[in-house]
């Protein structure tokens, strides 16, 4: 008669004599998944693009990714996207237009007045300065302004040019 422990041990090992043999045969072949092999999608490109459409991508791709494969307008503003988040089915992704710079130097009262935190009185006082000076030099000159210090040129310095 044979001890429990030697039964066991038999049968351990004549599993792993099958499992070779099933192995080796070929009959059993872990699914592999290759790269180029992964699930494909769509995701659509609007905006700021000369491409515009639906793009075919592959799972595991990024936003930069797909950068690659369209074509910006000199106007694409980039800054608010985030380029390694993952693509999703169905996605939309729009490219915004950047926003144009207001010129200190040319701008109209109404241009000046649609600031933020440049009211009338002080789109006023940046024609007077600009005529009584040659126009500005630097933008940061126009804090020498009466009504913009450091924290409104702060607020506006994005959205102005010389």
């Amino acid at each position: 008669m044979i001890s429990w422990s030697s039964y066991i041990k038999l049968k351990l090992v004549l599993v792993l004599v099958f499992m070779s043999l099933i192995l080796s045969m070929g009959l059993y072949q872990p699914e592999i998944i290759k790269p180029q092999e992964r699930k494909s999608f769509k995701v659509e490109v609007k905006g700021e693009v000369s491409n515009k459409g639906v793009f075919e991508v592959r799972s595991g791709m990024t936003i930069d990714d797909l950068l690659k494969d369209v074509v910006l307008l000199d106007s694409a503003d980039l800054s608010t996207i985030n380029r390694n988040e993952l693509l999703t089915p169905e996605m939309v992704i729009t490219i915004a237009k950047r926003k144009e710079r207001l010129s200190i130097n040319a701008a109209s009262l109404e241009e000046l007045d649609s600031l933020k935190g440049i009211g009338e009185k002080t789109a006023l006082a940046i024609i007077e300065y600009r005529k009584a000076n040659g126009g500005f030099k630097s933008l940061e000159e126009l804090m020498e302004v009466k009504g913009i210090g450091k924290k409104k040129f702060d607020d506006i310095k994005d959205e102005i040019a010389l």
